[in-house]
């Protein structure tokens, strides 16, 4: 007998997934892989399942390359490349910086820094958070009872949230609009006392002496003004008051000061700030060289990630699919008049004796107790098998994808933005109506494409804008293996340990730039981690076709947390899952 069609969902089930969506939108918390929920079962023929699985990600840490400071495979902070020196943390080499802070370095009287004196200031960071919320909706869609079509699409927002502390003591750099209280002010009066001197040139009451001194006093004010004013509009930079290049500027200053007092004009105070600012800070990365966006809290999203197609196909199956037992048989109107008219129940025929009132009360109560429902899973061990296939569509654009914007420091993307094919197979195994096994592996090939980087190895963060590239980019491969033992506390019921095993092989990238090297971009790549957790899930859509649940549908909870990792950028994760699923009949 076939199985009685599944109806559509109610208005209670709509109301439900509706509540989940909120709570995922509302909810704190990519690593890449599938967390959602997943075993060897497919739909039946004609059946379409429909899933909301929101998964929220957060992690703080991550498994450390081996180094001086740390083993290979144990937690540091996020912030570990990016706290210190400032300087430090740009790519080493011909420094651009230098060439900006040094421009003009003998019209402004100091001499032009070294590598080891470009000071930015230090970073001290607390914290870097990173937290995404994935929501895929899914459809899966069940043809002939032994193959399934799938279609995800996710809905990603990522935030990364810093808490640092910029040491601006530690800074002798800083903005050159800064160091000038009322630039506009102070320039014309330094044009008027220029014009009195001119005055006493064009006079000619100077001797030749004097007028000598005037016009190179003259000359160098101007190439001094001139390259300040350089400075502020061009939103430049200068030095604090106690750094060596700051001293100089103001003595250098100060000579100017003593030589038009000498021809008796006043020229207007000059002095330098003590310290830097967080403003400074910011100017450092929006200015150039460095042209990106300041440190800070950076959310992306809600955006579409990459959307993924499949099939499923099942090989093995002894669990069978339970069936609505045959309607009782209707007692015929004939039959109840006849019992109507009956001899009442303790009546006995002529020849015997009247049975006594109180067999027959054990006889009716016997007939009348319930029998219990037989189990609708069958006794002994029994397996299921299903392997599939799966595309995932890469971002449309990445290069100029804001999700993956060379120009953020601090960013999670919403999603690779590379295509890739995923394998996949599902076992599971039941041992009595108790103990069931779910394991999976997916194999993911990522598939090469080009995009803009800035290039720098992983101890160098900050890179310059001039290190932005175009390169070809190829992830490395992935295995993922999944491993949940569930106990089942009733037949809708059951709780799971889950173990996932995560590994990356290492990133390739080149450049097709002369004289361009990409590979540090694929230091650090490769990614080992291991996570365990705990799950709990409701399913009624077996009980649901065997007539004993009013509703079909399958929940699912899932938190796991990374217990060991390595590779060097590896997001030592927690995640938790939601997951909610319909079955609906179509045909």
């Amino acid at each position: 007998m076939l199985r009685s069609a599944a109806p559509p969902a109610t208005p209670h089930v709509a109301r439900f997934l509706c509540s989940l969506a909120a709570l995922a939108l509302l909810a704190p918390a990519a690593v890449q892989g599938q967390s959602r929920d997943r075993d060897a079962r497919i739909p039946q023929p004609g059946s379409l399942w429909i899933a909301i699985a929101p998964d929220f990600y957060s992690w703080n840490e991550q498994f450390a390359q081996g180094s001086a400071g740390v083993g290979d495979g144990s937690r540091e902070p996020l912030f570990s490349d990016y706290d210190g020196s400032v300087a430090a943390r740009l790519f080493p080499g011909l420094d651009p910086m230098l060439d900006v802070v040094n421009r003009d370095a003998g019209a402004l009287g100091f001499t032009p820094l070294t590598e080891s004196e470009l000071a930015l200031g230090n970073l001290d960071f607390g914290s870097i958070d990173v937290s995404v919320r994935r929501i895929p909706l899914e459809f899966q869609y069940g043809i002939g009872g032994f193959a399934a079509i799938e279609v995800s699409v996710p809905l990603v927002e990522t935030e990364v949230e810093t808490g640092f502390v910029f040491d601006s003591a530690s800074a002798a750099v800083l903005r050159a609009e800064s160091a000038l209280s009322d630039p506009g002010a102070f320039f014309s009066q330094l044009d008027a006392a220029q014009a009195q001197l001119q005055g006493l040139l064009d006079g000619g009451t100077l001797s030749p002496a004097d007028s000598a001194a005037a016009a190179q006093l003259l000359s160098d004010t101007e190439a001094f003004q001139g390259a300040l004013d350089s400075r502020v509009s061009d939103q430049g930079y200068l030095f604090t008051a106690g750094s060596s290049a700051g001293q100089q500027i103001t003595g250098y200053y100060g000579g100017f000061e003593t030589g038009f007092q000498a021809f008796g004009i006043t020229l207007p105070g000059f002095s330098l700030p003590d310290t830097a600012t967080r403003a400074d800070l910011n100017a450092y990365f929006q200015g150039d060289p460095v042209l990106g966006q300041p440190l800070g809290k950076v959310t992306r999203g809600w955006a579409f990630s990459n959307v993924e197609v499949g099939a499923r196909f099942k090989l093995f199956d002894t669990f069978g699919w339970p069936e609505r037992p045959e309607p009782t048989a209707a007692v015929p109107a004939d039959e109840d008049l006849a019992a109507a008219h009956a001899p009442p129940r303790n009546a006995a025929p002529d020849s015997m004796e009247a049975v006594p009132d109180s067999m027959v009360v054990a006889r009716d109560s016997a007939k009348a107790e319930p029998e219990p429902p037989e189990p609708i899973d069958r006794p002994g061990i029994r397996y299921r098998t299903t392997v599939g296939a799966r595309y995932r569509f890469p971002l449309s654009e990445p290069d100029s994808d804001p999700n993956l914007d060379p120009d953020y420091f601090l960013q999670q993307p919403i999603g690779t933005g590379s295509a890739d094919i995923e394998l996949e197979v599902y076992q599971d195994v039941a041992f009595g109506s108790r103990l069931l096994v779910v394991a999976g592996a997916t194999y993911g090939i990522q598939l090469q494409d080009d995009l803009v980087r800035r290039v720098a190895p992983p101890g160098q963060p900050y890179a310059y804008a001039s290190q932005k590239v175009t390169v070809s980019r190829d992830l490395g491969d992935f295995l993922q293996v999944v491993i949940s033992p569930r106990f089942a506390l009733a037949e809708a019921m059951s709780l799971a340990v889950e173990y996932t095993f995560w590994n990356k092989k290492s990133d390739v990238y080149e450049s097709s730039s002369a004289g361009v090297d990409a590979t540090p971009l694929g230091l650090e790549t490769s990614q080992t981690r291991h996570m365990l957790g705990i799950g709990a899930y409701y399913r009624t859509t077996r009980l649901f076709a065997a007539g004993r649940a009013g509703m079909p549908i399958d929940l699912a909870f899932l938190w796991q947390t990374s217990i060991a990792g390595s590779g060097g950028l590896t997001p030592a994760a927690g995640i938790t899952t939601l997951s909610a699923r319909i079955p609906i009949q179509l045909f």
